[in-house]
Order: C-alpha cells, then sequence, then structure tokens
C-alpha cells in the first residue's frame, strides 16, 4: 500500500470522529494508579487508559473505559471526562500518545486507532475538544505527524513532539510540528538530521522517558539519551539545544525516572540511584541553566513519591495509591 492510499484511510477512519461525536457522562474519579497513565500540567491533572495491546490483537472487545480521559484540578476536582475510542465506530482500539489542556481552554490528545477492518493500517489524529470535553474537530496525521508528545500553549496553540523516532524515518522529517487551535499547521521545525546531530534520543528503563511541557512563553522537551533540554519560543519559534548531562555521586549510578523544566528556566528530575553496595533510591535534582550543574534536595513530605510534572505551584508528585503531593524549592 502506498503512502497516498494509507493517508487516504486515515481521513476515512478518522474523519468517522466528527460523524459519531456524542456526549459522555461524568464518570466516578478513578484512582490515578495502573495502569492508567497520567500526567500534570498548568494546574491539571490529566489521566487516560489506553486499549490493551494483546486484545485489540487477538481483535476482541476492549475494556469499557478504553480511550477513556479524565482531566482534574489539583484537589481532585472534576473538571471532564469523555472517551476518544467511542467516538470513532469503526475501531476496536485506540492508543493516546498524549494530551494537555490549561484552565478553561482546549483539551488536545493525540491518538492512534486501530479498525476493526484489518485490512486498514492504525489510523493516527489530532483531536481537540473544548474544556467539558466536547469534541471540536479531529485531523488525520500523515506518518511524519504522528504526535508522541504534545502541549498546549496559553494561545491554545498545540506544540507536538513526532513520532520520528526510528532510524528508517528521513532525515528531513521535522521533530516538532507546531499547530493553531483549527489544526491547521503553523510551522515545522528541527529536522530529524538536527535534533540528532548529537545521537539518538532514545527512551528506555535505564535512559528515562521523553518528557514536554509548556509555560511562560516557552514549549520545552526533555530528551533521555542525549539528555538534551529543547527550548522553542512560543512567539517567534526560536530554538535553543543545551545538553544537561546527568547527575553523578560518587560510588553510584543515576538513571533518570523523570525529568521536567520548571516555568522559571531549572530543569528537576527524580533518579534511580543505584549504589556500590547494591542499594537503590530515589533522589531529587535540579539543574541550572546558569552553572550547567545538578544539584540535590529533598522535596519535603513528597520525598520517596514520582515526579509527574511542575506548575505555578511547584512540583507535583504522586505515589504508588494515587495521592498527589505538592512541593516548592
Amino acid at each position: 500500500m502506498n503512502r497516498e492510499s494509507r493517508y487516504a484511510l486515515l481521513v476515512v477512519i478518522v474523519g468517522a470522529c466528527v460523524l459519531h461525536a456524542q456526549s459522555v457522562g461524568r464518570i466516578t474519579k478513578h484512582p490515578l494508579g495502573q495502569p492508567w497513565v497520567t500526567k500534570a500540567e498548568n494546574g491539571l491533572i490529566i489521566s487516560w487508559l489506553n486499549s490493551r495491546v494483546d486484545v485489540v490483537e487477538r481483535g476482541e472487545t476492549d475494556d469499557p473505559e478504553a480511550g477513556r480521559v479524565d482531566v482534574f484540578d489539583e484537589r481532585g476536582g472534576s473538571i471532564a471526562s469523555f472517551n476518544v475510542l467511542r467516538l470513532v465506530e469503526g475501531a476496536r482500539g485506540v492508543s493516546i500518545y498524549d494530551a494537555s489542556s490549561r484552565p478553561g481552554g482546549i483539551i488536545a490528545v493525540g491518538a492512534v486507532y486501530a479498525s476493526k477492518d484489518r485490512g486498514i493500517p492504525p489510523a493516527a489524529s489530532l483531536l481537540v475538544f473544548d474544556s467539558s470535553g466536547r469534541l471540536l474537530s479531529a485531523y488525520a496525521l500523515a506518518d511524519a505527524r504522528i504526535v508522541k508528545k504534545l502541549a498546549v500553549d496559553k494561545d491554545s496553540n498545540i506544540w507536538t513532539l513526532t513520532d520520528n523516532f526510528r532510524d528508517t524515518e528521513p532525515s528531513t522529517a521535522p521533530m516538532v510540528v507546531e499547530y493553531a487551535p483549527d489544526g491547521k499547521e503553523v510551522r515545522e521545525l528541527l529536522p530529524r538530521s538536527v535534533l540528532w546531530s548529537h545521537g539518538t534520543p532514545k527512551e528506555g528503563l535505564y535512559l528515562g522517558r521523553v518528557t514536554m511541557g509548556c509555560g511562560n512563553g516557552v514549549a520545552w522537551i526533555w530528551l533521555p539519551g542525549t539528555t538534551e533540554l529543547v527550548t522553542i519560543s512560543t512567539s517567534d519559534g526560536t530554538v535553543s539545544v543545551v545538553q544537561t548531562g546527568l547527575p553523578r555521586r560518587e560510588k553510584h549510578k543515576e538513571d533518570p525516572l523523570d525529568v521536567v523544566r520548571e516555568p522559571a528556566g531549572d530543569a528537576v528530575g527524580a533518579f534511580r540511584e543505584d549504589g556500590e553496595d547494591g542499594k537503590s533510591e530515589i533522589a531529587y535534582y535540579a539543574w541550572s541553566p546558569s552553572t550547567r550543574a545538578w544539584s540535590r534536595f529533598q522535596p519535603g513530605a513528597c520525598d520517596g513519591d514520582r515526579l509527574l510534572s511542575v506548575s505555578d505551584s511547584g512540583q507535583i508528585y504522586h505515589d504508588r495509591q494515587g495521592n498527589i503531593c505538592l512541593f516548592r524549592r
């Protein structure tokens, strides 16, 4: 199947989002734990449940809650709850790669649908909802535009990190694409050959995961493997790339769990420290753009929790039970 035919099929299945849009009633709040994916940003907590891969591969009926997206405020109050899988009548499963929002603004979701017709390849889409979870628009995405991460800025523009992480992808493929609220492409930035000039930003158990956010006029991305912190001006698209490296502690090995950027510009991260004595612990470090160095800190009552993100309120953590903890350095 050629690229043009594949894209035409993407348009067909994702176009069904608009035709079959429906309202979804409020659902009781769930624990913010596995298998839910949870992120925090801009005073909001967003969580979603993906389809089970094994169920989709067998073509069986998926979990009725698969594709559900919930948005809460930082106190746990429900703001929106909707299901992106139910929007597409011909889909048997969905993988939500990321979601982003701001209080009172749009909710953007990057998702890939699996069709009930096995002859149709997976369909990538960018979905835009209003603040209450009502579908506003749905856009089919070509292969080079599949969303890996995304973040909504204060003007409701949507910044996306594309999923061009394979060695087979064209060197000219854009790694960052910005969209207007109506889905029109504003600009593409950072060709793969440029962003990968210092090596491959691969994710992994011991490398960490890609993180992305937007605040104070800056869209930012932290890339594991290369440890590059990419910042982009949301006003003019100016790009800056610096390598943060990893913290260093004598007789210990550092593995990043989560690294995020604070609004003021520092990066903060939770790291697994493995000592030569065989003991491991979670340690927290902050990186300063002025000193280009990491310094260790203790997040008070949040010590031992996983770092979710940061907001104007401070750093946001959660424990295994899904309890939220807030800390300001």
